[in-house]
Formats: C-alpha cells, sequence, structure tokens
C-alpha cells in the first residue's frame, strides 16, 4: 500500500511540472507593438547609417506595413541597445551574422541593424535610442499621432500650414505657439500634419557628411546659429517677409519648408496675417550631440507672440509658451545653418 501511494505521488509531481511548462510565457521580441509578428513581412532595403553611444538620438520617419524604415549602427559585444517610442510600430534587431535577436543585449561586435514598420496601415514615428540605459530627463520621444491630432484640430479652426512652431525670435515675426496654443504653427517642423510635405530626418540623407566634418561646429556655435535665427524671424515672418534671411541662416528641409509655395511665408501673405514677438528667451541648453550625420542642439525657450490677421489678433493662435525644440544643422557650401528642428513633447 505504502509502494502504491509512492508511485502515485511521484506521478502528481512530474505531472504538475509539466503543467508549469506549458503556461510559462515565451521569450519577449524586441517590438514596440503587441499586434507584430516574430519576424518582418519585408526586406529591409536602404538602411540608414546612424552613431549611436551612450547619449540618446532620436529619429523620426513614416513606417508602413509594407514598407520599413532601417537604421545600421556598430557597436561593441556587451553593450545593451535602449529604445523608447509612444507610437504603435513593429521593432526588429539584426546581430552582424543577420540574426534575429530577442532583446537589446548585443552579443556580437559589428554592425546591427534595426528595422521599424508599422503592424498596420502607415504611421509616422519618433525613436529614442542609445547604446546604454535611456535617461528619463532627456526624454525627447513624442507621439507623432497626439502631434498628428493636434496640427489636424489647428488646421480645421484655421487653415494655415505648418509654418513655424519651434523654438521662436525674440522679435516681431510669425510664429505660432505650439504647445498651448493651436494655432497655425509657424515655425515648428516638430509638428506633423497630414497635408504636411515634411519628411523626417530619417527620410532625407545627408549629403558628404562626415562626424569629422561636424567636429568643427561647437556647441556655442550651434546656440549662436539659433538664436541669428530669433533675431531674424520678426523681419522673415513680419510684415516685410524678407526672404533673404531665409537664405542666410537656413538650408534643407526648414529652407524648403519656408520658401516653398504654400509655405510659411506664402501663407501668411496670402492671408493679409503676420507676426510679432513680445520677447523669446533660450533658458537653457539641455544637450548638443549628433543626431545621425548632423550636429545637434536640445534647448528649452519661452516665448511670447501674437498672430496678426486681417482684422484683428486672432487670440486663440497667439500667447505665451515653453517647449523644448532640437534644431539639426547641417553644411550649405561651407557655412553652416539651420537644417531642420522640431518641438519636443516629453
Amino acid at each position: 500500500m505504502m509502494k502504491k501511494l509512492f508511485i502515485f505521488s511521484i506521478l502528481l509531481i512530474i505531472s504538475g511540472c509539466q503543467a508549469l511548462q506549458k503556461v510559462s510565457p515565451p521569450p519577449q521580441t524586441a517590438q514596440a507593438s503587441t499586434g507584430c509578428p516574430e519576424k518582418p513581412k519585408t526586406a529591409l532595403t536602404k538602411p540608414e547609417e546612424i552613431q549611436l553611444n551612450s547619449q540618446s538620438l532620436i529619429k523620426s520617419g513614416q513606417a508602413s506595413a509594407d514598407k520599413s524604415v532601417g537604421y545600421t549602427f556598430t557597436a561593441q559585444a556587451g553593450q545593451k541597445l535602449s529604445y523608447r517610442t509612444n507610437d504603435d510600430i513593429c521593432i526588429w534587431i539584426y546581430a552582424p551574422d543577420t540574426q534575429l535577436l530577442s532583446s537589446g543585449e548585443l552579443p556580437q561586435t559589428g554592425k546591427y541593424a534595426l528595422q521599424v514598420s508599422a503592424p498596420k496601415g502607415s504611421t509616422t514615428f519618433n525613436l529614442e535610442m542609445s547604446l546604454g540605459t535611456l535617461e528619463a530627463s532627456q526624454s525627447a520621444v513624442a507621439s507623432s499621432k497626439e502631434e498628428a491630432s493636434t496640427s489636424k484640430t489647428s488646421s480645421s479652426e484655421t487653415p494655415s500650414p505648418t509654418i513655424e512652431d519651434s523654438t521662436t525670435s525674440a522679435d516681431n515675426s510669425t510664429s505660432t505657439s505650439s504647445s498651448e496654443t493651436p494655432s497655425p504653427t509657424i515655425e515648428d517642423s516638430t509638428t506633423y500634419t497630414d497635408n504636411s510635405t515634411n519628411t523626417s530626418t530619417s527620410e532625407t540623407p545627408a549629403s558628404n557628411f562626415s562626424t569629422t566634418e561636424a567636429a568643427d561646429l561647437s556647441q556655442d556655435e550651434a546656440i549662436e546659429l539659433v538664436q541669428n535665427w530669433y533675431k531674424a524671424k520678426p523681419y522673415i515672418f513680419g510684415p516685410s517677409f524678407d526672404r533673404s534671411l531665409v537664405e542666410k541662416y537656413a538650408t534643407g528641409k526648414l529652407y524648403q519648408d519656408k520658401l516653398k509655395p504654400g509655405g510659411s511665408i506664402d501663407w501668411l501673405s496670402s492671408h493679409d496675417s503676420y507676426y510679432t514677438y513680445k520677447f523669446s528667451t533660450i533658458n537653457k541648453v539641455i544637450s548638443f550631440f549628433y543626431s545621425g550625420s548632423r550636429p545637434a542642439i536640445i534647448v528649452n525657450v519661452s516665448e511670447e507672440l501674437y498672430l496678426h490677421g486681417p482684422k484683428a489678433i486672432d487670440r486663440k493662435n497667439s500667447g505665451l509658451y515653453t517647449s523644448d525644440f532640437i534644431y539639426l544643422f547641417e553644411k550649405d557650401n561651407g557655412v553652416w545653418k539651420i537644417y531642420d528642428y522640431k518641438k519636443i513633447t516629453r
């Protein structure tokens, strides 16, 4: 009798262990959305090469279910890739030997690839990455969906383009308050609108640019470039609409967005509108680093601005705001200029 009882107890223990093994969760894959497949359905073509280190790097782009966006970076064995996003995207990480990784632990020394796509449809995204731990204080990833909805609201109330809603200058220019006033964003390359022709930094590759070249731009020079842009804005977006100052201080995406037909200046002029600034102040510099192939600076700015329409000041799209902005720089015929900038939502 005791022998039978002993055998029954052993069988009971074994069956219990098997049950536990069945309910053990599988290892998590490195994906931002729960609706992502274990492996990507599309091939990764023409990934952008980026440089990752312990500092935070922010990349923006547009991905869809049938078109991926990719980045390659070099890392050492034992390093850890950390990333953060508020957008509904799928992320896969490939080791130098093309093996798909299930976490951010990097087992080999060599070039890694990170592939981004959408679980369905298409979406814009902001992705923050670093080789190390992402600090909460430097979380510069804004949900592009939230930004898009804000832009839709403002455009439905005031049919204006994304003119310029970024860190603004302390003068009389044309720029709409971004964070607190849903105005026709006059200087914010960081707001995403459905009818915007803005492309993300990741979608526009830098031309013949290297970190060695970027090393000749210091933090003080970067700050001076941004300050000069602020000083010029009263003349660029004010009643005079001085387009020559855009050419003097802007290049690339920023230059195109301000001077293209239907862009910031064109919209203000055709709607008999302009901006004035009561003040604009750079409160502090948060960080200066390289974003991909371009030097970048993050600054905290306070600004009070007013949108003047044909009849009166548009109070809804005017006022005071304080926000963080990231500015990207690029050389134009050997001269450093502002390539693009974005508002950061924490």
